[in-house]
This record gives C-alpha cells, structure tokens and sequence, in this order.
C-alpha cells in the first residue's frame, strides 16, 4: 500500500493450532500466503494500524522476542501464563478481565495522548489460549506506541480507534506464483532478482536508481512492473511492490534483514541502521509520513536521506558463480618488476588472505613503497575463487587515477569506479575501486577488502566509514589495510599478534627512507592575529641551502591557510635581497602567476591551487608553501621539505609529519632528500615521526633491502 510516496507497515500475529509468529509487513496477507506456504500458519491477526515502518519495527521488538519473530510453538510462548485448554469458562472470562482492568488502569485513556482510547474485546479464536496471548501482544503494542513522544506518535493511528483484524490464508500467492515461474522458465531469464540485488543496503530512492541502471538485466521491462502510470509517477520516488514483496519474502525466509532506514532500540533511542550513527539524528517535519517527529540522519546525509520512515533494504552477497576462469589464477600485467621488498610483501599478503585464521591484516609500508601492486597476487586468487573485491580509499581523486591501474593489470575483469560524481553508482563488477563513503550502499558482498590509505581523512576520524567498510566484508572474509602512518591502536593490535602485520619497509630505488632533522628555534613563534612576524635566520639558511646551494625544490608545509599565503609573501620579499637575488634562477620559466618569484601558496581554498600544483610538478618555480592538503599523492622529483611551525600539534601528529616528510627522497634521481621540521620546541609529536622513520629504516636494512645512504 503506498501513501503520499511512502509505505506503512503493520505488526501482526500470524498462527496455526501449534505454532505461531509476530513480524511486521507493508502487505499482511501477502506474508500470511507466504508463512502458509513455508510454515504451515493460516490466520494472522493485526495488531496495529499502519505505521511508519520505524515505529512498527520498535513495536515489534518491544512485544516479542527474537525467537517469537522467527516463530516458536504456542506451548513455549514467552510472557504468557500457561493454562491448559480445558480452564473453565468463568475461570478464562476472570483472567480476561483481569487483563483487561490491568490495561486500563495503566492508562490508556485520552488523557495518555489518545493512543488506545478503544478497548477492543478478544476476538474468539477458539482457543483460550490464543484469545489470551492476542490480547496480551494487543496491548502491550499499543503500550509500546503510547511511550513515545506525542510528535513521534502517527497521526492515523491516534485518530482510527484501531480494531483486531483477522486474516485467513487463501492461497492465492502458490496459483500466482505457479504462473510467474513458468513464464521465467518460457523466456529463459536467467538473472533473478535475487541474484541483481544480492550483497546490497538500499534506500528505496537507490533501488529505483539501481532498476533503472540495471534495466537491461531485469527480467521485463520495468514499466511493466506497475499496473498504473499514476502508480508508476509516484514508484519514480519508491520502488515497484514486486521489489517490496520480494525484499519482505526474503526477510520471513531469514535470508535478509528488513529495517528501518532510521529505527529505534526497545528504549525508544533513534541509531540509523544505514550508518550506524546514533549521535545526529534530527527530528523534521516529515511530507512522507507526515509526523513533526520523524528521525533524519544527518552523518549520512551526503549519500542521500536516511528517515525513520522509509525500508532500508539489505540483501547478503553470492560469490561470482563460476568464476570467470574457475580455479585459474589470472596473470597481472605490470609494467614494472616488484622489488624484493614488495615481491616478499606480496607473497606474505597472498598467504594471509588464503591461510590465516585472522580476518584482518595490516600491511606497514614507508612512503613511496609501493603499496598498491603488493596486493595484486592477493587480489588475483580471490577473483580465481569466484570472489569479488573491492579497493577501497578515503580520497575521490585517488580512486579516478587508480581505477585504470587496476583495470590495466586485470584485463579480462570488470573494474568499476564508484566515487561521488561516478558515471555508474550501480554497475556490476568483479573489482570495486570505491571511496569509502561509497561503501555503505553494500552488504556482505566482499570476501577480500583492501583499505587504502587507512589513516587518510575522512576515513580514519569516521566512525560511520568504519562501520560501512566492515559491514561491505562477507562474514569470513578477510580485510588489508594499507598505510604508511598506522594509528597507535592499530599498531598496538598488530604488534600484540591481533592481526597479521606485514612489513614494506623500502622504496623501491634502494635507498634509506630520509630521516627528519629536528630543529628548534626559540625565534620563531606562532603569529597571533596581524602581529608583525617574520622568519627566522635558520629558515632563512635552510631555504638558501636548498635552492642555491643543493638547486632542489622545497616543499614548506605550515599549519594554517593564512600562514600559507604570509609564508609566501616573507620567502617572496627575502628572496629579493642578498644573498638571494645574487642567485640564477634555474628552474627555467616565469611562474604560474607570470611573475619571477620564488614561492607560492596552496591551500584548501585556492581556486588555482591545481594550476599551481602541475606547474610546481613541472618546476617552474622552486617554492611551494602548502597545508596538509599535498601531503598525500604529489611525487618531486627532486625536492626537500620543510614542515614550519611543526610543533603545532592540534595540526601535525606523528602521522601527519611522517606523510609530509614522505614527500622527499621518492625518486631515483634525488633519493637522499633532505627533512627539517622546525619549531619552537621539540614535541612527542616530532620525536615519534623520527623514530618511526628510523625504525623502518633499521627493518630494511636487517633485511637487505637498502644499500644506498641518505
């Protein structure tokens, strides 16, 4: 039943003389031909009006248990006091009303809110003990929708005085039924539904964009699948029913589970089950339901509306059957040898991934190791087993250049990229190349994740991305993180043997990782407002040794935007006066702003700030002075670094200036980079950074990876 683009479900009790089970649905006898069918229950009775789903997913959990929802003999019902068929009729008629005077003295009346203003009497089932246990469940659904706010309350249900209902099976869904599966026989349709939407978590908008991305898969055409086109205007913001009939088919046959978008625990508290936040759920005026008190996710937001009353529809994921080429590893096509450092790394990832007992692994890698085609041996074996995968990474930028990669190494595979903006949202693959944000919409799909960039943001300060990248993993399935920088947690859990830890600890060329020098410069302070600052002689000295001594460019990385763009300015204004202005300019041309200077600025907001940074790749000018948005994914061929103000905590921890220091010594050319992080002091911060660049360091030597120096 669909009303004002959304759809209502009610609670139900559904029985035969032996068994009986409570669930909710938006079409209660399309679940009673089903439960007939499966389990031999003929009657169900209503026990609430049509709700949003929201609200009748928090009833149904207040009065049953979990048992009760998948279905339990009447001798075994919980909450109900056992008395044999044979109590005497005025003993039954005393408990009734015992029953009864019980729900009306814990306040039912209008004074309540209006919620079961009308006692209805036991509907005579036959039994006395199903009379009983109806009006039990009966009123303690009402109960349960009477602890709520009066804005979170239906409107309908205050104003319908709702009555039991009884329903009898007739079976009319096995006649139907019959019919559908002939005709998928006749035309050969070979992609059920179930097998479309399988390892998915949908909203309903998302489903009706993914039927009509996937139209040329669907088993008919999908106008076909309303009887109206007035029905098929309002389906354009929900689903056609026979999507909704087989998600609910699915959820009472215990292979999916059915839930609100935004639902509610047993004590009334709002989580959304798409996200899994609880922390931002915002109460609207809903025009779907119609309630002033309808819950709305915000930590979800960007991926589109989460509401309390709207089906969040999740389906498990089936393995790739066959498999492309069963049981054969696919050949990766590299355009390079890995090294021995990688091709040792390889080697332990493949192992983890096909014989470890742990599910998760981190694989520690310096800056610059190659981290991605380590995993390609891992990825290989488990599309050779009928697996999908998926290559998830916090930065959108960073999934567009590695997609094709992907895609070249794997040929006779299907890559799809999926980032906000992406061409296909829904398309079907063998290889997932995905944002993280992008991973809520699956469901148990992914045997093997690899998680790049793992300390990267948004994805290391999100709970919510957390939590969509665990839930994307079949239950069994294994997951690699990947980064240069792992957090304090994750190392401990690694270095404690709770998941496997695989080292890269040398780049490629052979050489020692650069090791930051530590400088501490009593002179230079953080500038507070417009106060006039300037840098101090050692600054001033190692940008004087970096460009006309060494003749390398410089990274300067500082804390804020506005000391991006003063940083700038003062290296503009000293490089005009001795001994700088004695020096020839060899870095070639004028700079991207068609002036001579030394310097330029780059930050989160300036408009021009990609210009400047391909026009810094290609050298055209030897001063860069940037925030921690280039500290990731820019390589220089030749280029030292300098982090100003490194002491300013709140911006660099240890992992943020171990990336920045990553930015040098990566090429062939100038593998022995040089590092300063300059302060007024020397924090924990700085010390952990040299220490752990150190550490690798050591490892690749104790393993013979490196034999330059630095």
């Amino acid at each position: 039943m669909l009303i004002n683009n959304y759809v209502p479900y009610q609670v139900y009790l559904a029985w035969n003389q032996t068994y009986y089970r409570l669930f909710f649905s938006h079409r209660p006898e399309f679940d009673l031909e089903i439960l007939k069918r499966d389990q031999g229950l003929e009657r169900l009775a209503l026990l609430t009006p049509p709700l949003p789903i929201g609200l009748a997913y928090y009833v149904l959990q207040s009065i049953s248990t979990r048992e009760e929802r998948v279905g339990v003999s009447l001798t075994e019902a919980p909450g109900v006091r056992p008395f044999q068929e044979r109590v005497r009729g005025w003993e039954y008629l005393r408990r009734l009303w015992q029953v009864l005077l019980e729900w009306i003295q814990g306040g039912s009346g209008s004074a309540k809110g209006g919620v079961g203003e009308v006692v209805e009497p036991p509907v005579n089932t036959g039994s006395q003990f199903l009379d009983y246990l109806l009006l039990q469940r009966w009123q303690h659904a009402h109960k349960a929708l009477q602890r709520l706010a009066p804005e979170a309350r239906p409107v309908a249900f205050k104003e319908s005085g709702f009555k039991l209902r009884i329903l009898k099976a007739s079976g009319w869904l096995e006649d139907r039924e019959v019919r559908e599966t002939k005709q998928r026989e006749a035309n050969d349709e070979d992609q059920p539904l179930g097998t479309l939407l399988a390892g998915r978590a949908l909203l309903p908008r998302e489903i009706r964009a993914f039927l009509a991305e996937n139209a040329s898969r669907l088993p008919e055409p999908l106008s076909n699948w309303f009887l109206t086109q007035e029905e098929e205007s309002v389906a354009s913001k929900w689903i056609p029913e026979k999507v909704q009939n087989f998600y609910q088919a699915q959820a009472l046959q215990g292979k999916s589970h059915l839930l609100p978008a935004v639902g509610r625990d047993k004590s009334g508290c709002l989580v959304c089950n798409r996200c899994g936040q609880a922390g931002r759920i915002t109460f609207t005026v809903c025009p779907l339901c119609g309630r002033s008190g309808c819950g709305c996710c915000e930590d979800c937001r960007t991926m589109g509306l989460s509401r309390e009353c709207m089906p969040f529809y999740t389906l498990p994921g089936v393995s790739l059957t066959p498999a492309p080429v069963p049981n054969v590893v696919p050949a990766v096509k590299l355009h390079f040898s890995l090294t021995d450092a990688q091709q040792q790394a390889a080697v332990a990832v493949k192992q983890f991934v096909e014989d470890s007992p742990l599910s998760e692994c981190l694989v520690w890698a310096v800056c610059g190791a190659g981290k991605t085609e380590v995993t390609f041996s891992a990825l290989a074996g488990a599309l050779s087993r009928g697996a999908r995968v998926l290559y998830a990474i916090p930065r959108r930028e960073v999934v567009r250049e590695l997609a094709p990669r992907i895609q070249e190494a794997f040929s006779g595979y299907r890559v799809l990229a999926l980032y906000g903006g992406s061409e296909q949202r829904f398309g079907e693959a063998d290889i997932y190349v995905s944002t993280t944000h992008q991973t809520l919409r699956f469901y148990h799909q992914f045997e093997l994740v690899i998680l790049d960039e793992v300390d990267a943001y948004p994805y290391a300060e999100s709970p919510m991305l957390h939590y969509a990248v665990q839930r994307a993993r079949k239950p069994g399935g294994k997951i690699i993180y990947l980064t240069a920088t792992p957090e304090e947690s994750r190392q401990k859990q690694a270095l404690e043997g709770k998941m496997g830890l695989i080292y890269i600890p040398a780049r490629y060329h052979g050489y020692p990782v650069p090791e930051p020098e530590l400088v501490e410069d009593r002179q230079l302070r953080y500038p507070k407002g417009d106060q006039r600052w300037t840098l101090p002689s050692s600054v001033i000295q190692l940008l004087y040794q970096t460009v006309a001594v060494d003749q390398v460019q410089l990274f300067i990385f500082v804390p804020s935007v506005q000391l991006a763009e003063r940083v700038a300015s003062l290296v503009n204004r000293a490089t005009q006066e001795a001994p700088f202005n004695l020096v020839e300019p060899w870095w070639g041309a004028e700079s991207a702003s068609g002036s001579k200077r030394w310097a330029e600025f780059c930050h989160a907001k300036d408009p021009q700030r990609d210009w400047k940074r391909g026009e810094f790749a290609r050298g055209r000018f030897p001063v860069l002075v940037t925030t921690t948005i280039l500290e990731r994914g820019i390589t220089i061929s030749q280029v030292n670094v300098m982090v100003l103000l490194a002491d300013a905590e709140k911006i660099f921890d240890a992992g943020t200036l171990i990336q920045m220091a990553g930015r040098a010594g990566r090429t062939e050319v100038y593998p022995w980079g040089k590092v300063w992080l300059v302060g007024t002091r020397i924090t924990p911060a700085m010390r952990s950074a040299l220490a752990q660049i150190q550490r690798m360091n050591q490892v690749a030597r104790a393993q013979g990876f490196i034999g330059g120096e630095a």
